[in-house]
């Protein structure tokens, strides 16, 4: 008697390795109209971060409160609330002078393109040169249909800088909107040494559509356990949520007097 094939296999044998990549192709071309998009909003960040006892009990430590607004025509995260309560004077203040810090190093490097960053996850165009990709199948998230891709760094692979190094320290798993071909999910998952956590360590990332605009961030939880050196920290978790969003003209912005 003939067995059923599992729908995953019968999906990846009738979507070779060029159609996965056709898939990808059209992929990136929407998420960099969505970018362009979704950097003209603003909204409000909140991150509750997690510990874990001997027991394996999550007790919530700390939480923060970001608005996420333009100042000099950038994205500036600013400190609005620590474990729910405004912040006090003494915070405030620093707060503010770090604001200011950031004004002036905006109007230093507004036609330089000077981004600084401590840590990336990689970015999607290195899914066609660093990855090997297959088509998972489809699911449904939030009642919309999704293709499922896994993406594994190749084997062999010499990474040309460290920014491939730390592109190529996570395996990925892709949820892309059949319909807007944008990410509706994603989970990244730690299998190299590069990146400050141990492997396994996990994270996902939530997107819904707003206003049927743009596409959107809205939760990313970090889940596993933090390094440094040869020294394993205890497990951690943090989660985000993304709630509030504006659209806002990147032309107009907040602008912080250089005097003050």
């Amino acid at each position: 008697m003939l067995r059923p094939v599992p729908l995953v296999l019968l999906v990846s044998a009738l979507c070779p390795a060029q159609d996965v990549n056709a898939i990808l192709k059209r992929f990136l071309e929407a998420e960099g109209r969505n970018g362009e998009k979704a950097g003209r909003y603003t909204y409000v960040e909140h991150a509750d971060y997690f510990n874990f006892d001997k027991n394996g009990r999550a007790n919530k430590v700390l939480s923060e409160t970001h608005e996420i607004v333009f100042v000099e025509g950038g994205p500036y995260r600013k400190l609005v609330e620590r474990n729910e309560r405004p912040l006090g004077p003494r915070e405030q203040a620093r707060e503010d002078k770090r604001l200011q810090a950031f004004a002036a190093l905006r109007r230093k490097n507004a036609h330089s393109g000077v981004f600084h960053r401590t840590f990336n996850l990689g970015s999607d165009d290195d899914l066609l040169t660093l990855f090997d990709n297959r088509l998972a199948g489809e699911e449904e998230v939030r009642g919309r249909k999704a293709r499922v891709l896994e993406c594994t760094p190749k084997a062999g692979l010499k990474p040309a800088d460290t920014r491939e190094k730390q592109a190529t320290n996570f395996r990925r798993k892709l949820w892309i909107d059949e319909e807007d071909y944008t990410l509706a999910r994603s989970v990244y998952t730690v299998v190299g040494p590069d990146v400050g956590t141990t492997a396994g360590t996990t994270y996902s990332r939530e997107f819904e559509k707003i206003g049927g605009d743009v596409w959107m961030q809205t939760s990313w939880v970090i889940d596993g356990h933090l390094q440094f050196a040869k020294l394993i920290k205890p497990k951690v978790r943090t989660e985000y949520t993304d709630s509030k969003f504006r659209k806002f003209d990147v032309q107009s912005t907040v602008t912080v007097d250089a005097g003050e």
